[in-house]
């Protein structure tokens, strides 16, 4: 009796998403790769899929919508169907900062997920997705189109590129230590 008033007055808990920073470095062999030609032949169940999603979809189209019906349609769908965003952040040095979160999550968690690995938090920086510098930080990453990856570009503001810094001068020496090579 007591272990259940112990389990039904505690406070629930909340998971903490572990975001598993990791450093990449490109290789030249990032895009050499090879797939037999068994890889582009679909199977029954999957035309049928296929041709299913495509009928909901010709059917969901045409329909009279609203532009603001057709966004909240696309925000339920990459929420229901991707429960984390993978998201790269490329450097001027050629370094990916790569992290896990969750779709609903805003810029502002994804800025400071990036000031957290530099060795100088303070250090300004625009980010660009898809050729337009991101500014909403209240965007959540399901609503900027990111689900279920995306890649970001980041510059330097001031324009001090990588000219004369080497990648170990820009991120944390706990991060830059398991730098991989992909």
């Amino acid at each position: 009796i007591v272990w259940k008033e112990v389990l039904t007055s505690a406070e629930t808990l909340k998971p903490h998403l572990d975001r598993n920073p990791q450093l990449l470095r490109p290789s030249g062999q990032v895009n050499k790769f090879e797939l037999p030609d068994e890889f582009f032949n679909m199977s029954v169940d999957e035309i049928k899929r296929e041709q299913r999603v495509k009928t909901e979809a010709l059917e969901r189209e045409s329909m009279l919508r609203t532009k603001a019906m057709r966004e909240k349609d696309e925000l339920k769908s990459a929420i229901k169907y991707y429960r984390f965003v993978l998201l790269r952040i490329r450097f001027p040095e050629q370094i990916i900062l790569q992290g896990v979160f969750r779709p609903l999550e805003l810029l502002s968690d994804v800025r400071q997920f990036i000031s957290g690995c530099l060795l100088d938090p303070s250090r300004e920086y625009s980010l660009v997705f898809l050729k337009n510098t991101l500014f909403d930080d209240t965007a959540n990453l399901a609503q900027c189109g990111m689900a279920p990856s995306a890649m970001l570009n980041l510059s330097w503001s001031g324009g001090e590129d990588s000219v004369g810094f080497p990648a170990e001068q820009i991120f944390k020496p706990e991060l830059f230590c398991r730098l991989q090579s992909v």
